[in-house]
């Protein structure tokens, strides 16, 4: 038994003193219960080990990482792919004491996805318009083939009748055929029934038929329009009233001509009229 509890020095009993247990600051990391009442021996419980300080590569790593996907694409995710490599290896060797496996697992991660995502976006952002130039350079070129093409055929037209194709029926004055130039292309192509004003039945312009659903391109549609590379109809002035000069369809007044008997012209990838310094391809200028 201990002592009775109104003695604070210990009491003597039977030759025996019986003493209570002195109460001790607790050692270092330790959580300790003192005794119920006073009395009893002290319960320690150790507080559990701190974790080891995150590796700093680990978190430059991390943040690298998620800056490829904000801003700073395939630089940032290089950084994060060297600082997380880095970051594993000294968290290897430092044996436990040092932490942030996670982090740079993490930023690895991030670096090697965002690098590679974000690297094709750029490519892509390079190549795509490279290869839309090159395919819109392609189609100016192959209109301005047809449209020497016609003005050929135009030509040996009147080297063989003396005289432009009409495709107007007795006009004496410049004529422009767009969405019905199948009425000049029937003279060349020697589709008229009853053949009058190609009585020779020489074809002098032969092309495909168009291409594309809904839209028919770059040859003759179902009705005989010849169309240009956009599906447009190919636009063609010519001089039927013999003075040798057309007038010039971009001048600011008639008195604007062009010294041909005929031109062609396209109104390119827009569909819309332009001036000369417009996307518009010209059978009288190299442009």
């Amino acid at each position: 038994m201990w002592a009775g509890d109104e003695e604070d020095d210990g009491d003597e009993e039977d030759g025996f003193v019986f003493e209570r247990p002195i109460w001790a600051p607790p050692p270092p990391n330790k959580l300790v219960s003192p005794p119920a009442n006073g009395h009893g021996k002290s319960v320690s419980i150790s507080s559990p080990p701190l974790p080891p300080p995150k590796s700093p590569l680990a978190i430059w790593s991390l943040v690298c990482g998620i800056l490829t996907f904000l801003c700073l694409g395939p630089l940032a995710g290089i950084a994060a792919i060297i600082c997380g490599h880095l970051a594993l290896g000294a968290i290897k060797r430092s044996q436990g004491t040092l932490g942030g496996t996670g982090l740079a697992v993490a930023g690895l991660v991030l670096g090697y996805f965002g690098t590679v995502i974000v690297g094709l976006a750029l490519v892509a952002a390079l190549v795509f318009p490279a290869i839309s130039a090159a395919k819109d350079g392609a189609r100016r070129a192959k209109a301005r083939q047809d449209e020497l093409s016609i003005v050929h055929a135009v030509e040996q037209y009147e080297t063989t009748y003396g005289q432009n194709p009409d495709p107007a029926g007795g006009e004496r004055r410049d004529v422009t055929v767009a969405e019905d130039n199948h009425k000049l292309f029937n003279i060349l192509r020697d589709l008229e029934p009853d053949h009058r004003n190609n009585p020779k039945r020489q074809v002098f312009f032969t092309a495909p038929d168009a291409h594309g659903e809904g839209k028919p391109r770059d040859g003759f549609d179902s009705n005989g329009v010849f169309r240009d590379p956009w599906g447009n109809p190919y636009l063609i002035r010519i001089d039927l009233n013999g003075d040798g000069v057309v007038e010039d369809p971009y001048g600011t007044s008639p008195t604007d001509t062009i010294q041909v008997s005929v031109i062609v012209w396209s109104l390119g990838p827009d569909g819309l009229p332009g001036s000369h310094g417009s996307g518009d391809i010209l059978s009288w200028s190299s442009r």
